[in-house]
């Protein structure tokens, strides 16, 4: 490699490790706020990522030495992160958040001097930086693999990396650019807003697969191949991207935007807005629904050129000048953050989150309007430039990404479940698994992976398992449980709908899949709804998580009542927000067996444990033409969650 590679280098690694920090920030402080955490915890994560606002006291040198301290903290606190619980995690990621946001604008202002654009190293970092998050990402089953404990050490040899290659930059002289034309605080913020749109989706594509129901492994294998393409392109003959016009970069990011919101809005649900209102039932997308979003995946690498137009305008900026652009891109990511997350909780802040019910495209919009402006302001076409003189190294490199992605990609999703020890029988089990964290707030996939390999259950039907979005990570729980169980998967209400995540996980194939949409004045109500055949015998399946007033609570029940009419062999399961004496439970207690009340009149089992009366709120339903051979229910913290995990065992 030689040194302008080394540069390409040391960006994509810090871009990265400065994803990986901001994400499992916002992690932190959703899941403790889920906790009742107080608010200084909030306050402190507002501070971390308002850091650029520092850059103010460093005037209009950049020292080298400030790199060094930023580079450090960044390394220290992102290698650090894997092993501890979340309230470590919340503080070293903050650091290290905070330190990458003061870090990335003062590489720019030392960047050595390169042939060609001087934003093309950042543009082709960029690249590298998603491509090696969606590898991490995808050998992890949509966890990080680098933020596991079994992967810390890839986290170490990062920063053992970023740490050689910082000397480039606090040791060496600076761009002859050290006063680009132009002001920095537009490209400053487009550049944040870049950022901001890989760590919402990009580098995460599991989360894109869980707007759209969309096919895993084709998203994930195309924005790869997208971005590292692109990049390769780029890195390769730069002159065939630079000569576009600017009109041609105008229309490439308006195509971009329209795709973009396309893709969500066409998965936008219309939710019936009384209680007496026609549930709105959702089945699998159609075509037409899917072409906005291949289109957005093969547009999206507009973002490496709208980059490199705007990182050219910021090398070798001072500090001072450089503050203004990064502290308020900072801060508008930390608004879109809360956007994002309202979007999801807009009954939980009234007056505030209320309007942005339904309006999940909003923290998409605003980066890629900001975005494009940005780069229409710094885009100067150029007939010709000298092109890296190793573009090979990086092609490499890029190939190297690629493949392992495809790897991980094809070995996720196999199903590959043993057959039931009795075909004669159906286990079905209900979980709410709180987003993948136990009582403390501790992750705990692993222990809730054990237990439902434990419950052997057939059928599983998931609550709160929507963590494929900002507030939890950019996880998808339900891929990372169905892939090691080896079992098929329906995830249910779609991301973009804004509801806790009904999924249901089954050794048998799912048909008929669809999701039904009920009223809700506090969270959306979706209704996961499949069949299967089980020893020749159909079954239907619905997975509730009703919430919000009473009313709300029994039109999810009572859709599942009206529609299962004239059905043979169904299951109502989930978490019902309702305990024994309620409507929504006497309304569905009236029709169907209560699975532990029939194999324990009294409520306790022969163990002893004690669920009678108002003790619960899960529970597992079943029609008149089946029979109850057994129960279960595994209290907290045994359960790994907040809620006990409940199980039957079905004959016929």
């Amino acid at each position: 490699m030689t040194r302008y590679h080394l540069l390409v280098l040391a960006y994509g690694i810090t871009l990265l490790l400065l994803l990986q920090v901001i994400a499992t920030l916002v992690e932190s402080v959703y899941v403790l706020e889920l906790l009742g955490t107080g608010l200084d915890i909030r306050a402190a994560a507002v501070l971390f990522l308002l850091s650029p606002v520092l850059l103010l006291l460093l005037g209009r040198q950049a020292p080298g030495a400030a790199i060094w301290i930023f580079g450090l903290a960044l390394i220290a606190a992102r290698a650090a992160t894997p092993m501890l619980g979340t309230s470590g995690r919340l503080l070293t990621s903050g650091i290290g958040a905070a330190a990458g946001l003061m870090l990335l604008p003062l590489l720019l202002a030392r960047q050595p001097e390169v042939s060609g654009q001087p934003g093309w190293p950042l543009a082709l970092g960029l690249g590298l930086a998603v491509g090696g998050s969606i590898l991490l990402r995808t050998l992890g089953f949509s966890f990080d693999l680098s933020l596991t404990s079994g992967g810390a050490w890839i986290g170490w040899a990062l920063g053992a990396l970023l740490l050689a290659l910082l000397p480039r930059f606090a040791g060496g002289s600076t761009s002859p650019a050290a006063s680009p034309a132009g002001g920095a605080f537009w490209p400053a913020v487009g550049l944040v807003m870049a950022l901001t749109l890989a760590y919402f989706a990009l580098a995460a594509p599991a989360v894109i697969a869980r707007w759209t129901q969309g096919n895993y492994r084709a998203i994930v294998a195309l924005v790869s191949l997208a971005w590292l393409g692109t990049a390769a392109l780029a890195a390769w003959r730069p002159s065939l991207l630079e000569r576009l016009p600017r009109s041609g970069l105008d229309l490439w990011n308006a195509l971009f935007l329209f795709a973009l919101l396309g893709t969500i809005l066409a998965h936008r649900v219309a939710f019936p807005a009384t209680p007496d209102a026609a549930p709105v039932v959702v089945g699998a997308p159609t075509a037409a629904q899917q072409l906005p979003l291949y289109a957005m995946l093969l547009l999206s690498p507009v973002i490496l050129l709208d980059a490199m137009a705007l990182a050219g305008k910021l090398v070798g900026a001072s500090p001072l000048r450089l503050a203004g652009g990064f502290a308020v891109g900072a801060l508008l990511l930390l608004v879109l953050v809360f956007v994002h997350i309202f979007s999801n909780t807009w009954g939980y802040v009234p007056p505030v989150s209320p309007f942005f019910r339904n309006k999940f495209w909003l923290p998409y919009l605003v980066p890629t309007l900001l975005l494009a402006f940005a780069a229409w302001r710094a885009w100067a076409p150029r007939a010709a430039s000298a092109a890296p003189t190793a573009p090979l190294a990086y092609a490499l490199l890029s190939c190297a990404l690629l493949t392992g992605t495809l790897w991980g990609v094809w070995r996720t999703g196999r199903v590959v479940a043993a057959p039931p020890a009795d075909p004669n029988r159906l286990v079905v089990m209900t979980y709410n698994i709180q987003q993948g964290v136990d009582g403390g707030g501790e992750r705990a996939q692993d222990r809730q992976l054990a237990l439902m390999r434990r419950a052997n259950a057939d059928v599983i039907a998931l609550q709160e398992s929507d963590s494929a979005r900002v507030s939890l990570g950019n996880v998808d729980l339900a891929l990372y449980y169905a892939h090691h169980l080896g079992y098929h998967g329906y995830y249910g209400p779609k991301t973009v709908a804004g509801t806790y995540g009904t999924a249901i996980l089954s050794r048998y194939p799912l048909e008929n899949a669809r999701s039904v949409f009920t009223y809700s004045d506090k969270d959306e109500d979706g209704t996961a709804e499949v069949e299967l055949v089980a020893d020749g015998q159909r079954f239907t399946i619905y997975n509730v998580h009703p919430d919000g007033s009473p009313a709300a609570k029994l039109a999810c029940v009572q859709s599942a009542i009206d529609r299962s009419a004239g059905r043979e062999r169904v299951v109502v399961l989930g978490d019902f927000n309702a305990r024994e004496g309620q409507p929504p439970y006497q309304a569905i207690d009236g029709i169907f067996q209560d699975a532990w009340m029939t194999a324990y009149p009294t409520g306790i089992d022969e163990n002893g444990l004690d669920m009678s009366g108002t003790k619960r709120i899960d529970h597992i339903f079943v029609s008149a033409d089946l029979r109850v051979l057994g129960a279960a229910y595994v209290p907290k913290p045994e359960s790994a969650t907040d809620h006990p995990a409940h199980w039957a065992v079905l004959g016929w």
